[in-house]
């Protein structure tokens, strides 16, 4: 009976080991693969989508992300279209931007109006993948690595952050999954302190490498817009 129960024992710690992340993973060699995988994309389209629930605070967004790869820069625009609610009446903003490696133009309307800004691109925790998101990701959490994973039959890691300072924000931690294939964030979850996902952000429509209208990067700000320009340029 004993030796039995020695064998159980043994054949319950092999299967925990072997759902576990891969041997000798860890978060800079798991990084190194998504962000080769990353570098071998050269342009990408989906439809997104975000659920969030903080208290009495209900957030649903929709819409679009295009990357691509062009004269030595990282070309990046996204469409969100915000609903929030907080028991009273919903209020719905739109906002287009448009960011390259030097500059990210947004164009915000709100029933208080449209503004206009402009900033330097210091973060690109919206983007779906790539080399100054990950360090964003690095700079503000802990991150593991969690076993890997199939979603919607794709091949993907699974990273856990944790944030290092967590004051002030709906989550402490997030499950982040990215494609092998291409190295792109497909979901995110964000999970508060008693262990209750509280954000989802997925992308679905998944175009790899196609064509994109170079128009698309550019954005020119309503004649009648608020316009602030924190780049420190005079530049228009």
């Amino acid at each position: 009976m004993r030796n039995r129960t020695a064998l159980l024992a043994t054949l319950m710690v092999c299967l925990v080991c072997s759902s576990s992340a891969s041997a000798g993973e860890t978060p800079a060699s798991v990084e190194k693969k998504i962000l080769d995988a990353w570098e071998d994309l050269h342009s990408m389209t989906a439809k997104m989508n975000l659920e969030m629930t903080y208290y009495s605070r209900k957030i649903h967004t929709s819409g679009s992300v295009d990357y691509w790869k062009a004269g030595g820069k990282n070309l990046l625009r996204m469409e969100m279209h915000m609903t929030q609610s907080a028991g009273g009446p919903e209020l719905k903003t739109s906002t287009t931007s448009v960011s390259d490696d030097e500059k990210t133009v947004a164009i915000r309307e709100s029933p208080d109006g449209t503004i206009v800004t402009k900033e330097r691109p210091t973060s690109r925790l919206g983007s779906p993948g790539g080399r100054m998101m990950f360090d964003d990701l690095k700079e503000k959490n802990k991150l593991a690595v969690l076993p890997d994973e199939k979603l919607e039959g794709m091949d993907v890691f699974v990273i856990e952050a944790t944030l290092k300072d967590s004051t002030n924000q709906p989550y402490e931690k997030a499950k982040i999954y990215f494609a092998k294939k291409t190295g792109m964030l497909v979901k995110l979850s964000g999970i508060n302190g008693i262990d209750q996902e509280i954000l989802t952000l997925t992308y679905s429509d998944i175009k790899i490498n196609p064509k994109i209208d170079p128009d698309r990067f550019v954005l020119i700000p309503p004649a009648d817009a608020q316009i602030i320009d924190n780049t420190g340029s005079a530049s228009p």
